[in-house]
């Protein structure tokens, strides 16, 4: 019965060094993946002006202050200095095209129709990153995005920039995505502590993706 009692207690001890080496080594797999190059960053310098263009929301409410005391507009121009050269749609009431970096300032409303109608007009670059935090302003706008026949050769890049209960600005952000063939990112706004990082990481994974990638949609 000793002998029984011993065995059955050194299966126990056996177990638990099987478990804590078995841990050891899962613990250093996972280390090793998320230390890994998994190709999601790339050079900004991958960024032409050729291939891209970025269409910035500079409504009002881009002057909002975030938890960490900086404005949206204050950390957009941040992000946007970084760059390259790039070609610019600015909009608010009005869409303004910047073909050099100039410092953006918020004012008036997200009119995005016109500005998606003066990019349409130029059709400079084969792609759109488009940095926003809500939705267009009035269902005119909204219906005529949803109405327009979207060439899935030219995807809209959408990163929002918002909290995760403004569900009309993030669905419509989403959707813009999925009807153009783009890729959609959500960057909360009530929980980020560096959103020029953010928005660098979310153009670096949109710049690593190969030609063709479907639409992804964030929930």
């Amino acid at each position: 019965m000793t002998e029984i009692v011993k065995s059955g207690q050194q299966i126990k001890k056996d177990n638990k060094e099987i478990s804590k080496n078995v841990s050891k080594d899962l613990k250093k797999r996972l280390e090793s993946l998320l230390n890994k190059d998994v190709g999601v960053e790339a050079d900004l310098s991958l960024l032409s002006a050729d291939k891209y263009i970025l269409m910035l929301d500079t409504s009002a409410s881009m002057e909002d202050k975030l938890d960490y005391g900086k404005t949206k507009i204050e950390e957009l121009n941040s992000f946007v200095l970084q760059l390259p050269p790039l070609n610019t749609i600015a909009f608010n009431t009005v869409p303004v095209f910047l073909d050099k970096q100039a410092a953006l300032e918020a004012r008036g409303f997200t009119y995005l129709a016109k500005a998606l109608v003066l990019y349409l007009n130029r059709k400079l670059t084969q792609e759109v990153i488009l940095v926003s935090d809500g939705a267009p302003q009035g269902m005119d706008e909204i219906e005529w995005i949803i109405n327009k026949k979207w060439n899935k050769d030219t995807p809209i890049h959408t990163i929002y920039i918002g909290p995760k209960d403004d569900y009309s600005g993030r669905a419509f952000m989403e959707m813009l995505a999925k009807m153009t063939g783009g890729k959609h990112f959500f960057i909360n706004v009530k929980i980020v502590r560096d959103l020029k990082k953010e928005l660098t990481t979310s153009v670096k994974e949109i710049l690593a993706l190969p030609a063709g990638t479907p639409s992804k949609i964030a929930l």
